[in-house]
């Protein structure tokens, strides 16, 4: 299971010739996931209307590694703390929340972002780096 990271579905969003969105066009329907904090980010960068509608039926369409509170807020702060103990700080704690809730599910996240191969690098993360 592959939990495709914002950065992975803006490209596949915008029809880019990237090898992201090549991969999103390759396994849509099949072993995709995400998440609430994915939704979010896509969201607010989508123009109000049918824009948000279409990337919202999209996302929910996919199967879905849920926000579990009890579990992954902590879980952000242990990949947090972790990866700024090895030196590879991330820039932002979604992409901490994002990488707790793919460890906690056993998925691999696929990303074109950085942060992600970073908190790799200090927890056991599987990235698909995209870049």
């Amino acid at each position: 299971m592959t939990l495709v990271d914002t950065s992975v579905w803006i490209d596949f969003l915008r029809g880019t010739a990237t090898p992201a969105a090549a991969f999103v066009r390759e396994h849509l329907g099949g072993d995709l996931a995400t998440t609430e904090p994915v939704l979010t980010e896509l969201l607010a960068g989508a123009r109000p209307g049918p824009q948000a509608d279409r990337i919202e039926g999209l996302l929910l369409s996919q199967r879905w590694h849920r926000v579990e509170p009890t579990l992954d807020y902590r879980g952000a702060v242990d990949v947090y703390r972790a990866a700024r103990a090895a030196g590879r700080q991330p820039r932002g704690l979604t992409e901490c929340l994002i990488a707790a809730v793919a460890l906690r599910a056993g998925a691999q996240v696929a990303s074109r972002d950085v942060d992600f191969v970073r908190i790799a690098g200090a927890t056991g993360l599987t990235v698909l780096d995209l870049r």
